[in-house]
């Protein structure tokens, strides 16, 4: 049998399929991704977003099959977003329907590579849609480990172990997080592609003066921020402890905290917890916003948290807040997962702190009380993360994972 090599054309971006003895000839490659999840600009998958972006802008034709939902984010030219099913009743019959509807849909439809973001039951797609998806690369995506804690981590992280095994290559996150749930089992093709952050967006934003006064936040005053889930398992009550600190110490300044991120529940959960620190009227909560306004928090903000506990459900997990602060140019204090560890170093593009709140609260000091390491570090933090723009993440997807 004639063994084929796929190769990227760089210079026009198209596919060509080069066999032995056999004039070169140019097809068009097709790309399903597909995610248990929304399309749509609060909730949207950061790395499924920029990869669909991208490579659909390189002229690919991608097909994105979500969950259906009145705000998803609208195809264009070469993205097609295609939903699979409504939301109903019940979050597990939703899952089983997903997983249901979309078999039958990927044996309709032909693709070259099916890039599936993990989640339970994905093994069920290239056992029941191989034969019609001949000469298919199966692509599993592991953006994160469990995050429940307790007997149902260990046995989600079995399964995503288990069901990898029935793809072709697996893509993941970090090397540390590759080691938690693999260790030391031989699956042939693993690839570590890392998170990013979209560069050329922030670097088209400017500072504005007048930005948080429209949330009603007086001039000169020092903005920390931070971004993300808001669950007790990230154990938030923390960060808000250590801000108690900062205001207890710079009692004469104007510092407010900004939370950019979490459900109602958890933003009324922190809320009382502020009340209850008596710090309620230094802390903005803002809630969920579109990823495309990201940047404007940020680069208008003064520095980012990356508060992250060390513990075995997170500290194998790169943080995406830490590359977006520091494409911001903002100063981070960090505490000292692994995942933080990938991207910062102390004193050089970050501060790094244990996860206490004491500790965490002298880092955020550390900086407010040193403008000359504030500034070494502000200036440090762009160029620390320049190889990292999502464009380059897509292209090591595309030359580590579908060409490789």
């Amino acid at each position: 049998m004639v063994t084929m090599y796929v190769l990227l054309h760089k210079m026009k971006h198209s596919w060509t399929l080069v066999a032995k003895g056999v004039r070169k000839r140019r097809l068009s490659v097709k790309i399903a991704f597909i995610y248990y999840g929304f399309y749509i600009p609060n909730e949207v998958l950061t790395p499924l977003y920029e990869y669909s972006q991208i490579l659909s802008q390189k002229g690919i034709d991608i097909t994105v099959f979500v969950r259906s939902h009145k705000s998803s984010i609208k195809g264009r030219g070469k993205l097609h977003i295609k939903p699979v099913c409504k939301e109903y009743f019940n979050s597990k019959i939703t899952h089983i329907i997903f997983i249901i509807k979309l078999i039958f849909l990927l044996r309709k439809e032909r693709f070259d590579i099916i890039h599936v973001f993990n989640t339970p039951g994905a093994c069920l797609l290239p056992l029941f849609c191989k034969k019609k998806q001949k000469n298919t690369q199966w692509i599993l995506d592991i953006q994160t480990g469990a995050i429940f804690g307790g007997l149902k981590s260990l046995i989600y992280d079995r399964l995503t172990v288990f069901e990898a095994k029935f793809f072709d290559k697996v893509s993941i996150l970090s090397k540390h997080l590759k080691d938690k749930l693999f260790g030391n089992k031989l699956l042939k093709d693993i690839y570590v592609v890392p998170l990013g952050a979209n560069i050329k967006r922030f670097e088209k934003i400017e500072r504005d003066k007048n930005f948080w006064q429209k949330l009603g936040i007086t001039d000169n005053t020092t903005i920390l921020i931070y971004i993300g889930k808001l669950d007790k398992t990230r154990m938030p009550e923390n960060m808000l402890k250590a801000f108690q600190t900062i205001l207890q110490r710079k009692r004469n300044e104007k510092i407010k905290l900004v939370i950019v991120g979490g459900d109602d529940n958890d933003i009324e959960r922190l809320q009382k917890e502020s009340t209850r620190l008596l710090i309620d009227d230094k802390v903005l909560f803002l809630g969920r916003t579109s990823y495309e306004s990201i940047p404007f928090y940020l680069v208008n903000a003064d520095m980012g948290l990356a508060y992250i506990p060390k513990n075995i459900i997170y500290d194998a997990q790169p943080p995406l807040k830490t590359y977006e602060y520091l494409a911001a140019s903002l100063p981070v204090v960090a505490t000292n997962t692994l995942g933080n560890l990938e991207i910062l170093k102390n004193g050089i593009n970050g501060v790094v702190t244990s996860d206490d709140h004491q500790d965490f609260a002298h880092g955020i000091l550390t900086l407010l009380n040193n403008q000359q390491l504030y500034s070494d570090i502000r200036n440090c933090a762009l160029n620390s993360i320049e190889n990292y723009g999502w464009e380059k993440i897509t292209e090591m997807l595309l030359a580590k994972v579908y060409i490789n």
